[in-house]
């Protein structure tokens, strides 16, 4: 369609948009028209800008033609001045009007240098620039480079532009934003002239500026001040009627049933289609293929979504002209107006009743707020009445089949075009009957709550989705199609390793079908000590927080959104085969929330939790008295969303042994995804390998992590990568390796906190305590902001490897310089108990550390030996559970209570607590030797 809209046209050429002739037509060189009267602008011109013209800017409309008149002046302030200014460009579609060029000057320093003296001259370019969007224009535009332009100098630049449309026969539409506050100049306005004894409509809407009206010599000018006030914020949740930007507009259309019999004969379809002709023969196929008429209509609206490409041809007449159906049928591509017209052909020649709607794909509930015009929209589809309703049949969307034909379009208002002219008709509408997505999910967390979810997928795509993703498998090679894939997924379901992954396409379905499998993070977390999950993924976490707590916005109401629907189901294959798993929340969900239709059930079963939702909107809006009673519905409806709750006991990771280990259908899948990204990845992406080593150093396969990031870092070295490996170094055993990694680390980052306190840490297991001390020394005398952090690394240093009296002398400073602080009243406690000296007071540190702390697992563990190393097993038992039920993963902890435990004459869970706690960090017992623990 052809939009009269100035938005996004340089405002050193704003050119109505209009349709476009044959290229290599010149500009025209005149003087000003006669018309013209000079404006005093405000102001003058900035000196502390950039970008700060004056603007004048006058329009006539008179006997259907528009002339758009524009003086601007620019100070060249600085080079960005000069550099923006470096090419002037003035589009304009030469099938409308012309474009006229008055002056381009420099002036400086009083004088006037005429840029087109001398036969220079503009060169004409042809410039798609919406080629990729399959959007032909016919745009011409006159571009120069203005030569010679220096700091100081002002650049002058007046043109004009004629349009003139002879589908409107002699109306004439324009519309144009209005420069509003903050937008810098040194002054502007802004006149529009017409004759006095047949003035069109004119309005400004989004603003209230200053105006000046004048009549002489037969015409009226209306002058408007610019810029415009500052349009109130708005949320950006309003509908889009309150987040109007300013504009002015005239038409000489006198209601929208004038633009209906106007427009209409443009798609009249009598004698359009040759008899015996392809199209013809198309028509008569799907004739054949049914007696339903709303099938037939299916069938048409197939052959055009499928078989005619979409190209919006505005160009040869085409802005409101439309080719003909025997064209677009022949040349196999059109634009909205070309398949509407040739979609109206082939139903009406079915015998169904069909009329076009002019309908606006960008402003949605501002039409109305227009003057009558062809310009207040920018597509037009059909509506057909088949059984007593309206069938909206749109040949630009793809994939719409039988029963998708009850489904409303997204657009709120449309007007149809009748011989007798209709009014504007508000659309009612509906969520679509098929999801746009489908999603199911079959997901294996059989093992444990603490490894990856190996999950099978299963998607279906319908509409723009399904459209995007064909073009994908057409034009990008199997890797990158596949990435495509996992970039769609990923967007659905979250941050994930996928593999084979695959696309097929539907046609009879319009649809399309993604298959894969995929590795996510466990959904599984920490909460009260006990292991639990989420479920609910559609209806589970509904976000209605819209601000209307300014008075000025309390009656605004709240958009939801285009209609849609989405439709999920996931069965989940539970740890322990289900065993004291339970559901807390509401299994079942039938419900309305925010402008949104919620439907949920769950079922337990056994091993298997199987979960049912489909979220349906409609695109209504929430009124400002609904606003707040929908934002408790969905915190309620939130509050009740499903989770499953294992039993503290559940098993855990470190629980496994090499037998469950290998018998995890959970494991082997998610190896054998890992082992297909990495056979599948290009030589230097090493994600897969990250992903592979962070899963490995999960489970507890260490010599694979280390691997898998020593063939990261060969190619793509950094810091946190290199202090990951020596981590795992350190685990095993291998402490030089640590050492080594750790040294890279700071070669990298020689200001790393970390790099270099890990450094001096695996010195000193090393026994090199004292060039581990000189390091930190060295950092420590250097002061500022990280002092105190490697104050701390010393004493922790000293406390474990070298003098235990010197680390607490360490501590005792610190704690003066920061009193209260839990971390060293621990790590003075833990000194005290790991050392066994001073062990009479380092009771009362730890005591101290946990009444001060939120977190308390290591405090605890710290109090349990020295409840240890006092012979006071019951007390250390106590703590030592107390500190497992916050952090169970401990190692630490879990070895210590075997130590008890064997104290207690417990040996059976005395052994059980000593494998649980090698698995988790095989060093421990080694460690913890070496103080007679």
């Amino acid at each position: 369609m052809g939009r009269i809209d100035l938005a996004g046209v340089s405002a050193m050429a704003a050119v109505l948009l209009a349709q476009p002739a044959a290229a290599g037509e010149t500009p025209l060189y005149q003087p000003s028209p006669a018309w013209i009267h000079p404006v005093s602008l405000p102001g003058t011109l900035a000196s502390d800008s950039a970008f700060a013209p004056l603007y004048d800017w006058q329009v006539r409309i008179a006997d259907g033609r528009v002339w758009s008149y524009f003086d601007i002046t620019v100070k060249m302030t600085n080079a960005e001045t000069i550099a923006s200014n470096s090419t002037l460009a003035l589009p304009w579609l030469p099938d409308k009007g012309d474009l006229i060029v008055h002056e381009v000057a420099i002036i400086r320093n009083g004088a006037t240098i005429d840029l087109l003296k001398d036969g220079k001259r503009f060169d004409v370019l042809r410039r798609e620039q919406q080629l990729e969007q399959r959007q032909i224009t016919g745009l011409l535009t006159a571009t120069m480079e203005p030569e010679g332009l220096q700091i100081g100098d002002t650049l002058h630049v007046r043109a004009s532009v004629t349009t003139l449309d002879k589908a409107l026969g002699d109306r004439a539409q324009w519309q144009a934003p209005l420069i509003a506050l903050p937008a810098k100049t040194s002054g502007a306005t802004m006149a529009l002239s017409f004759p006095s004894k047949r003035p069109p409509h004119w309005q400004i809407v989004g603003a209230t500026p200053q105006t000046t009206t004048v009549t002489r010599d037969g015409f009226t000018t209306v002058s408007v001040a610019l810029p415009t006030p500052k349009k109130p914020e708005m949320p950006g949740d309003a509908p889009l009627r309150f987040r109007q930007p300013a504009f002015i507009e005239a038409s000489d259309f006198a209601s929208w049933r004038e633009v209906s019999k106007v427009m209409s004969p443009l798609f009249a379809t009598e004698g359009t289609i040759e008899k015996d002709g392809a199209l013809a023969a198309e028509i008569e196929t799907i004739r054949k293929a049914s007696a339903n008429p709303l099938t037939q209509a299916a069938l048409a609206l197939r052959s055009v979504q499928d078989k005619i490409r979409y190209v919006a041809v505005q160009m040869n007449g085409g802005n409101y002209v439309p080719q003909t159906p025997e064209r677009t049928w022949s040349i196999r591509y059109g634009d909205c107006k070309a398949k509407t017209l040739l979609l109206l052909a082939m139903l009406r020649a079915l015998q169904i009743d069909a009329e076009p709607v002019l309908a606006s794909a960008t402003m949605d509930d501002l039409v109305p707020q227009h003057l009558p015009s062809a310009g207040a929209f920018d597509h037009v589809f059909v509506r057909a009445r088949i059984g007593g309703r309206s069938v909206w049949l749109d040949g630009t969307d793809t994939g719409t089949r039988l029963p998708d034909l009850g489904d409303t379009p997204t657009m709120r208002q449309v007007l149809p075009l009748r011989a007798d002219g209709a009014e504007l008709e508000a659309i009612q509408r509906t969520a679509p009957a098929r999801p746009t997505v489908d999603i199911t999910l079959d997901i294996d967390e059989s093992t444990s709550t603490d490894l990856p979810s190996l999950t099978q997928i299963n998607a279906v795509f319908r509409g723009g989705a399904a459209t995007l993703m064909n073009t994908a498998r057409e034009q990008l090679a199997e890797k990158e199609h596949e990435q495509f894939l996992a970039t769609m997924l990923q967007r659905l379901l979250g941050e994930g390793q996928f593999a084979d992954l695959v696309a097929k396409p539907d046609p009879d379905l319009g649809t399309v079908a993604v298959s894969g499998r995929a590795v996510f993070t466990t959904p599984w977390t920490t909460e009260d000590h006990l292991r639990k999950r989420q479920v609910a993924r559609l209806t589970g976490d509904q976000e209605f927080s819209p601000d209307r707590a300014r008075t000025s916005w309390a009656n605004i109401p709240v958009t939801t959104g285009t209609p849609d629907r989405m439709h999920y189901k996931a069965r989940i294959r539970l740890p322990e085969d289900g065993r004291g798993l339970t559901v807390e929340g509401a299994r079942h969900l039938d419900t309305e929330v925010a402008g949104r239709h919620l439907q949920r059930s769950l079922s337990l079963e056994g091993a298997v939790l199987t979960l049912d939702e489909t979220m349906t909107m409609a695109g209504t809006e929430v009124a400002p008295s609904a606003v707040a009673g929908e934002r408790d519905r969905a915190a309620a409806v939130n509050a009740q969303a499903p989770r499953l709750i294992a039993p503290l006991d559940t098993r855990r990771r470190w629980q496994l042994t090499e037998a469950a280990t290998r018998a995890s259908s959970q494991i082997t899948g998610i190896n054998a995804i890992y082992e297909r990204a990495i056979a599948t990845a290009e030589a230097d992406d090493t994600l897969p390998w990250s992903n592979r080593a962070n899963y490995r150093k999960g489970i507890g396969d260490r010599k694979g992590a280390i691997a898998d990031l020593s063939h990261v870092i060969a190619t793509h070295p950094s810091v946190d990568e290199y202090l990951v490996r020596a981590d795992l170094y350190d685990t095993i055993g291998d402490y030089a390796s640590a050492e080594k990694d750790a040294d890279a680390a700071r070669a990298i980052d020689p200001s790393s906190l970390p790099a270099i306190g890990r450094l001096a840490y695996y010195a000193a297991k090393q026994g090199k305590v004292d060039s581990a001390l000189a390091l930190l020394d060295e950092k420590i005398a250097l002061g500022g902001q990280t002092r105190f952090d490697y104050q701390l690394s010393r004493a922790q240093i000293l406390g474990e490897f070298g003098d235990p009296a010197a680390a607490i002398g360490q501590y005792d400073a610190l704690i003066t310089q920061k009193p209260g602080k839990p971390s060293l009243l621990n790590g003075r406690c833990w000194t005290k108990a790991l050392r066994q000296v001073q062990i009479d007071t380092a009771l009362k540190d730890c005591t101290s550390a946990i009444e001060l702390s939120d977190d308390t697992s290591e405090i605890l563990d710290s109090r349990a030996v020295v409840w240890l190393r006092l012979g006071k097993f019951t007390e250390a038992l106590a703590d030592i559970d107390a500190a497992l039920v916050q952090s169970p993963g401990l190692a630490q902890s879990r070895y210590i209570r075997s130590l008890i435990l064997r104290h207690l004459d417990r040996g059976a869970e005395a052994d059980s607590e000593r494998e649980q706690a090698l698995r988790i960090l095989p060093m421990v017992e080694k460690e913890y030797h070496r103080y007679a623990l």
